[in-house]
């Protein structure tokens, strides 16, 4: 049991947190995130309901336990549902995914099975030099500050080939020439069929 002036805390739980944090425009628009906050609320109301009851040591009937239930039940389905539209709308995964991109602290280099540079984001051009549109098409060699021997990459790429990651410090050419380590970690991203995309 909580305390009268505890009650007030039981709101503040992680999904609300998280819902209320929500930012982007697209999500905010979906209907099946909008029918989230109504159900929530109902949800937090009816636990208020049933703490204040076991505070007052009033018994519990079977109704208000069925109707806390019931609308559990309902906020999993709403949240089931919000789960579904987001993993299908592929416009909103890649809105989500872009936003990730743009503002994560790390560099980030795209590229194709060939290695050929796809896209880098801002951080990638803040530790480089490099803008966008210089290494669009490169291949991400140049990078290399000459560090590394045939046997570094050999064993780079052998990892890459059979566990598709590799991670690892490497020392790196910035545009204006300067050499610097980093830390990098490469992915490689493969279809159902287990072919690198």
């Amino acid at each position: 049991t909580r305390r009268s002036s505890d009650l007030e805390q039981i709101h503040h739980c992680y999904f609300g947190r998280w819902y209320a944090s929500v930012e982007q425009v697209d999500l905010l628009k979906e209907p099946a995130y909008q029918s989230i906050g109504d159900i929530h609320a109902q949800l937090h109301q009816q636990v208020r309901l049933l703490v204040e009851k076991i505070q007052q040591d009033k018994p519990l009937s079977i109704e208000d336990y069925n109707h806390f239930t019931e609308i559990n039940k309902s906020f999993r389905q709403a949240v089931s549902d919000l789960k579904g539209t987001i993993k299908h709308d592929l416009k909103l995964i890649a809105t989500l995914m872009g936003k990730v991109f743009e503002n994560a602290e790390e560099g980030v280099i795209i590229t194709d099975k060939r290695a050929n540079i796809l896209n880098v984001n801002p951080a990638f051009c803040r530790v480089t030099g490099y803008s966008r549109d210089e290494v669009l098409g490169q291949n991400p060699r140049i990078l290399h500050s000459g560090r590394q021997d045939k046997a570094f990459y050999d064993n780079l790429w052998h990892q890459l080939l059979h566990n598709n990651r590799w991670e690892g410090e490497i020392w790196n050419r910035r545009k204006d020439g300067k050499i610097y380590p980093e830390w990098l970690s490469i992915t490689a991203v493969v279809d159902d069929g287990g072919e690198v995309t």
